[in-house]
């Protein structure tokens, strides 16, 4: 049964993802552009005229089952453009809410994998 704390537990990660999506980071030109992905996922790729015409370069691997809202699509993945920073703390948001809700049915090994990549990755970008 899906609670009201749960409802809004998920609707903050989701209000976080569309406050903090900001489609003109990938419109500068020169250097790249990352992303967070419906499932987790934190990517980075060449931004600018060269945006999708190059590798995407996977820095935090995402949560099998995990699908949440995106303000974007490609093909049939959702994503946000965020800063660094922000997906850094969405990650953590997505940990935080994954541990809290175990009926999710998402293995506690998948979460605290996901938790502990989000929280490397982050140490290693500050």
């Amino acid at each position: 049964m899906i609670t009201e704390q749960f409802e809004g537990d998920l609707a903050s990660i989701q209000e976080l993802i569309g406050f903090a999506h900001n489609p003109d980071l990938a419109a500068f030109e020169g250097g790249d552009v990352v992303q967070i992905w419906q499932d987790g996922s934190i990517t980075f790729q060449k931004r600018g005229r060269l945006l999708w015409m190059r590798s995407i370069h996977r820095d935090v691997g995402g949560v099998e089952g995990l699908s949440l809202w995106m303000p974007c699509e490609r093909g049939v993945h959702g994503f946000a453009f965020v800063t660094k920073e922000d997906a850094y703390e969405i990650g953590r948001q997505i940990a935080n809410f994954l541990s809290r809700y175990p009926q999710l049915k998402i293995t506690s090994g998948e979460v605290s994998r996901y938790a502990s990549w989000v929280n490397r990755e982050k140490a290693r970008a500050a």
